[in-house]
């Protein structure tokens, strides 16, 4: 294992973004829904249709199906509360990655870290071509969902444990 380091990103965005590959996915696919951020499924959600209810784990369920960047995202909405009870994509069509302008892209890398300019847009493109071949089903259902609990300040603080080394980027 390499070294462990620390890094305070500079938004909330960047990172649930960053830590994707460790959350299996999870931290860019439903936290980013409640924000208006750029990564928020539902800003790309397009030609949305309603289905035929279904009832997940006992929870009876409007079913929205519609497509976000060349995937088809279906919603199970509970009836009673309008939380998201399950989340299902579907990889396998012409992934739509956006374009970014050479400034947001070298932006972004920047944050995350990298060497050269060369090397972050060698990166980025691999990523692109790598995502255009996905395939496959991701589901996500949720459990004990919670809403309005209480928050402190000591929620929001996290010690820097001793010995990690601090850095600009998470690379």
């Amino acid at each position: 294992m390499g070294q462990v380091k620390y890094a305070k990103l500079q938004s909330r965005e960047l990172a649930l973004t960053a830590t994707t590959g460790a959350s299996s996915g999870v931290a860019n696919t439903l936290p980013q829904i409640f924000f208006k951020g750029r990564s928020s499924l539902l800003n790309s959600f397009r030609e949305a249709a309603r289905d035929a209810d279904e009832t997940v784990e006992g929870d009876d369920c409007y079913v929205l199906t519609g497509n976000a960047l060349g995937m088809t995202v279906r919603l199970w909405i509970i009836k009673t509360n309008f939380l998201i009870k399950q989340k299902q994509q579907v990889l396998g069509g012409h992934l739509k990655i956006p374009e970014m302008s050479e400034a947001k892209m070298e932006e972004g890398y920047k944050m995350l870290g990298g060497n050269s300019a060369d090397e972050r847009k060698a990166r980025i493109e691999k990523m692109r071509s790598v995502a255009s071949k996905l395939k496959g089903t991701m589901t996500e259902t949720y459990e004990n969902i919670k809403t309005n609990q209480p928050l402190t300040a000591a929620d929001f603080k996290h010690e820097v444990p001793a010995g990690t080394m601090l850095s600009d980027s998470l690379f």
